[in-house]
């Protein structure tokens, strides 16, 4: 089988002959930081560039470091990812402005009237940015920044489209194309607290972001949907803090609801079978709703804020889990602690099948290499998992 059949496999409660260890963008992956820290203190070597298919197209896309250094992560650990791809947009942002620049931290301005804070080396640290101003502060605005910035359009294809289109539609890896989510456009727009409360002072205005939004991303990516048979939609949205959602069940159902089942069935007419949203936070209460909309996977199911995985498959046996292994027990050496979370959670639900084992985001620098080793070592053995150059390592 080949790593987009296991994958599929997997995402059908089907057995292939191993489960992949799938690292979702963010997911099972480190902060550039950690393998500097890694191969500067602690024995870990260069990793490889020598680049797979995968490596070259769709465009390989990491969240949180340099993509030379997620290439030989992966290759490294016995890792692959759902690589994702769209067209470009024809309404490019010009490059912000640095308005100041104390040494470690550069203050921009963008165009559309964000002010952000950030480390120098952002990129490759992943830091999240310090917001200072959010594009607009009244729900009024919204409708002069979408003419400004979001015209309905059709993208930006490659000439040679066609021939491109039938080596992905070819490929042995999980491709995936990423939809607008629903709080983390008001969220990026208004900021946290103005996306709180939007939907009691202006909801006309969110009903009316999240369908331009949507149908602008609908009609870029047909090309794409058509053409290159993508398996995963992807949905950013971190709408949960350590205690839920930050929107109730009842204004979930109104505004979220209809917009994800919309995506469902866009995903299912193109034959897509998987819906996948990302939140930090605690997500166990989502799930039902998030079912209810017709999505059926989600990650990444930080422990630290409650989350339990064995406890999300018994009360949702159909529903993707991706992750849930908590990555601060390689904050030591203590092999028995990382045994303990691996020996509770995976084979339970590895059993039950639609489960990619891995941990709930990137691996910061306080993680040792030895301990997530073993972690790794462990997963690929529950798995049957033969990938990886790390195993001549040990």
């Amino acid at each position: 089988m080949t790593t987009r059949e296991r994958s599929l496999a997997v995402a059908a409660f089907e057995k292939p002959d191993y489960v992949p260890l799938l690292a979702c963008n963010g997911i099972d992956g480190p902060v550039s930081e950690t393998v500097w820290r890694w191969q500067r203190e602690q024995g870990m070597p260069p990793l490889s560039q020598e680049r797979r298919p995968q490596d070259t197209f769709p465009a390989y896309d990491s969240f949180w470091g340099s993509v030379e250094t997620a290439r030989g992560w992966d290759r490294f650990w016995g890792m692959n990812r759902v690589h994702y791809w769209g067209p470009d947009s024809r309404m490019a942002m010009p490059d912000p402005e640095i308005i100041s620049d104390d040494g470690e931290y550069y203050t921009y301005r963008y165009a559309d009237g964000r002010v952000t804070r950030e480390w120098h080396d952002n990129w490759d640290r992943y830091g999240m940015p310090e917001f200072l101003k959010y594009p607009l502060e009244q729900p009024e605005e919204w409708y002069a920044y979408k003419e400004r910035w979001l015209p309905l359009e059709d993208g930006i294809y490659p000439p040679d489209w066609v021939e491109r289109a039938a080596t992905m539609r070819e490929r042995d890896f999980p491709m995936g194309v990423g939809m607008p989510g629903t709080f983390s456009l008001l969220r990026n727009l208004f900021g946290t607290a103005g996306a709180s409360t939007i939907f009691y002072d202006a909801p006309d205005v969110v009903r009316d972001i999240l369908r331009h939004y949507l149908e602008r991303a609908m009609r870029m990516l047909e090309p794409t949907m058509r053409d290159a048979n993508p398996d995963v939609i992807g949905i950013g949205e971190d709408f949960c803090y350590r205690s839920g959602c930050f929107v109730s069940p009842a204004t979930f159902r109104e505004f979220f609801t209809p917009h994800y089942r919309e995506i469902a069935e866009y995903g299912r007419t193109h034959g897509v079978r998987t819906v996948l949203v990302d939140s930090d936070g605690f997500v166990e209460r989502i799930v039902p709703l998030l079912q209810e909309a017709g999505v059926n996977a989600l990650q990444a199911f930080e422990p630290r804020a409650g989350n339990e995985i064995v406890r999300v498959r018994e009360a949702n046996p159909r529903f993707i889990i991706w992750g849930g292994l908590d990555k601060f027990v390689m904050d030591q050496e203590d092999l028995a602690v990382i045994d303990g979370e691996i020996d509770r959670k995976v084979p339970a639900l590895l059993a039950g099948g639609g489960y990619f084992p891995g941990i709930d985001h990137g691996l910061p620098p306080t993680a040792y290499y030895r301990s997530y080793m073993h972690f790794v070592r462990r997963l690929h053995e529950l798995t049957g998992n033969p990938e990886g150059e790390f195993w001549k390592h040990i």
